[in-house]
């Protein structure tokens, strides 16, 4: 007897797998084949607000587009998760932040700024890591 098809989507029963195979085969892991001309984009990340938008998904469609469109045109296309480029809203939080410090965490020879920057940038690095896997299931 056939399986019937849910109605509704569900993607944890999907992509989590998937996401788990692709993981373990080394699909997000670049090779290099010297025969082929390279191809790169550098996809940036949200910013450290953590928001996704529509302007991130389109921005992502276009990337997405480019990379299979060259990877068929026979290149060694990569599709790079890169960093914060403008820094704007890290540094609205830094000084959001900077109110509301407590010098309890404070290591030797840190000052307050120091402190609030390497947090910010601590949490900034597990959010990112998050987004970016979320972003390659899509």
């Amino acid at each position: 007897m056939p399986k019937e098809l849910s109605k509704k989507y569900n993607p944890k029963e999907v992509e989590n797998k998937t996401y788990k195979t692709w993981e373990e085969n080394g699909y997000f892991k670049a090779k290099v084949n010297k025969e082929k001309t390279p191809y790169t984009i550098v996809m940036p990340p949200p910013n450290i607000t953590g928001q996704l938008h529509m302007g991130h998904a389109l921005d992502d469609t276009i990337q997405d587009i480019i990379i299979r469109f060259k990877r068929m045109k026979g290149f060694s296309a990569l599709w790079l998760p890169g960093t914060d480029h403008a820094s704007i809203a890290t540094e609205a939080k830094i000084v959001e932040a900077l109110k509301a410090v407590s010098y309890t965490h404070l290591r030797a020879h840190e000052t307050p700024e120091h402190l609030v920057c390497r947090l910010l940038l601590e949490k900034k690095k597990k959010k990112q890591k998050k987004q970016n896997k979320k972003i390659k299931k899509k």
